[in-house]
């Protein structure tokens, strides 16, 4: 290759541009109730900026930004003590974000979520009224992000977000009204520093914090990751640490709560192995602006790997893992479980691959969770299973992912639990791409939380059935014209068999409880979008949402019954039309001058 030389002076243009938007919905629900219309309109506007700070910065912001055709979330039942997570989906939180999920505190799901007090209005209504409006999400007002690398490594990035005040608005039996504040203004804010050193090390600082006005109320979080290695990235240590912080106007004196998880041994090679020591405080809590299912834990982890990186005989490649895992309470230090898992993936030289999870847990485990409340806890029997995944080769016109398990409880919980799934994948053309996904899930003889009765917790045994239908198809029509269509119907059966008492020491006891706690939950949404992009950075969207979401307690009538019951629900119809411009500085400028 050539060498160019004498080129100096060079001067960077401003990297400027302005995306501003329009957008108009018609949304329609059979409220069928006086004062709340079944249609209604809403007109939005906004705009994304980029601008360029530097060779290696760059600053992006959305002011009053719409994520209304954003694809809609997969709700499912939620029998579990947890929180649901769900993937994030919108542009502007998936691009440039890498760095804020150093020591995984960022969950961007957080900003524009469901308000933190969405649910206590229902619970604190006066006799006679009724709830008029309650908004499932805070509206983003505006977010802007600024990240990139020095010229030595140094990575540095700010993130920060302001969502609006939400109110739900309700109605007594005389027609007056009043509203209730579910979420006062809130910012959100990230800071974030990484360097890299010695050519296969870096360490991360990181600190997130979040304001709620109207309160006082605050919640700060800082963290560290680092990674050690030596220069043949043959052997490291590796971890992550964090302190939370809760303050409100009230109580001056602020919660704290800490974790952290080491990593040591072999990182490289065909033999790996590591150690992982973790820690969770019982009052960690990021919450606010992470994920985090639970607290209150102590883990040791020891893992043994052997990977074949080339191919050799019928493969391309294998990986073989053994994890032991051994955790406890971190107050107090309480066994909770002991876990074996050995993973095995291939890929045939044929692009097939396979993937084997086998899990055991050899003794009774102690859930501190299932009961909902502090100091008890549920015992569990032991439990083994396995888990099998296909996927061929996806560069054929017809390929398919599927996947099948077994679980069986040993012990008093005599648990079942058979699991498999199919997804195919039709090429029909360049331009046309099919898929469909099935799932069908059924647990026997499940044991889970009912409902506490002052010092009682009810659990329940209880059959549990789910299946889930997503048919996608995405149709090109032309390089810059194109449409999406994505149906999903999900349907989650719990049928209670027998009711029991909780005892002090996890163990169960008969309970005359007569409670009817079975339940039927039907979700299916249809995301229709037609995309056509009539100039660089610049499109039109059209689309079509469809919603219905149904309970009962119809636990026995077969699946197409079901169907035929959901789709004659109310359901909500969204029409939406949205036009998005690009405009760049450099470009206007230039024809200014023309």
């Amino acid at each position: 290759m050539g060498e160019l030389t004498g080129v100096k002076n060079i001067k960077a243009p401003l990297r400027l541009s302005f995306s501003p938007y329009i957008s108009y919905y018609i949304d329609h629900y059979p409220y069928n109730i006086p004062d709340i219309k079944n249609t209604s309109t809403i007109f939005n506007g906004g705009m994304d900026v980029k601008l360029g700070l530097s060779e290696s910065f760059t600053l992006d912001m959305t002011l009053v930004t719409d994520f209304g055709q954003v694809q809609s979330d997969n709700i499912i039942l939620n029998l579990s003590p947890f929180e649901i997570k769900y993937d994030e989906k919108r542009q502007f939180f998936t691009e440039g974000t890498e760095l804020f999920s150093r020591a995984d505190l960022f969950y961007s799901r957080r900003i524009g979520n469901t308000p933190i007090d969405h649910d206590k209005v229902y619970y604190n209504l006066n006799l006679g009224e009724t709830i008029i409006e309650n908004p499932s999400e805070t509206q983003l007002l505006n977010a802007t992000k600024i990240s990139g690398r020095t010229s030595n490594g140094l990575g540095l990035g700010l993130f920060n977000a302001i969502t609006n005040s939400t109110y739900s608005t309700i109605k007594d039996s005389l027609g007056n009204k009043r509203k209730i504040l579910t979420q006062p203004l809130t910012n959100y804010n990230i800071v974030v520093i990484d360097k890299p050193f010695m050519k296969n090390s870096y360490i991360s600082l990181i600190n997130t914090n979040v304001y709620y006005d109207r309160g006082g109320n605050m919640a700060n979080v800082s963290g560290t990751e680092f990674k050690i290695a030596d220069k043949k990235n043959m052997y490291g240590i590796s971890g992550s640490a964090a302190v939370s912080q809760k303050l409100d106007s009230v109580n001056e004196n602020a919660t704290l709560g800490h974790k952290y998880q080491v990593a040591i041994g072999k990182i490289s090679g065909n033999f790996k192995y590591a150690y992982i020591n973790s820690q969770l405080s019982n009052s960690f809590d990021p919450n606010d602006f992470g994920y985090l299912e639970y607290n209150n834990e102590m883990a040791n982890n020891l893992q043994l790997a052997y990977n074949f990186y080339d191919p050799f005989w019928k493969f391309i490649n294998m990986y073989n893992s053994l994890e032991i895992i051994h955790k406890s309470l971190y107050v107090p230090r309480k066994f909770t479980s002991f876990e074996l898992s050995w993973i095995t993936e291939a890929t045939f030289k044929n692009y097939l691959t396979v993937n084997t999870n086998i899990y055991y847990s050899p003794f009774e485990s102690n859930d501190y969770y299932e009961p909902r409340k502090p100091g008890r806890f549920f015992i569990r029997s032991p439990n083994w299973y396995i888990n099998t995944l296909a996927s061929t080769d996806y560069r054929k016109r017809l390929a398919f992912d599927a996947n099948v398990g077994y679980l069986k409880a040993l012990g008093s919980e005599y648990k079942d639990s058979f699991w498999w799934s199919l997804v195919p994948r039709i090429r029909i053309s360049d331009h046309f791409l099919v898929t469909y996904e099935f799932l069908l899930d059924h647990e026997w003889h499940d044991f889970g939380y009912v409902n506490s009765q002052e010092s009682s917790i009810i659990i329940g045994k209880r059959d549990v059935r789910r299946v889930e239908n997503i048919f996608n198809a995405q149709y090109i029509f032309h390089k810059n014209i194109s449409l999406g269509f994505r149906a999903r119907h999900y349907w989650s059966t719990v049928k209670y068999l027998n009711y029991y008492s909780l005892n002090n020491d996890g163990h169960l006891a008969g309970n005359a409880y007569q409670g009817n706690y079975d339940d039927s939950f039907n979700a299916f949404n249809i995301d229709m979008v037609f995309t056509w992009r009539f100039a660089p950075g610049s499109q039109v969207d059209i689309a079509w949402k469809n919603e219905i979401l149904t309970n009962d307690n119809a636990t026995t009538i077969p699946l197409y019954e079901d169907f035929n019951n959901t789709m004659n629900s109310p359901q909500l119809n969204s029409i939406s039309i949205k036009l998005l411009y690009y405009i760049d500085w450099q470009y206007l400028k230039k024809n200014r001058k023309m």
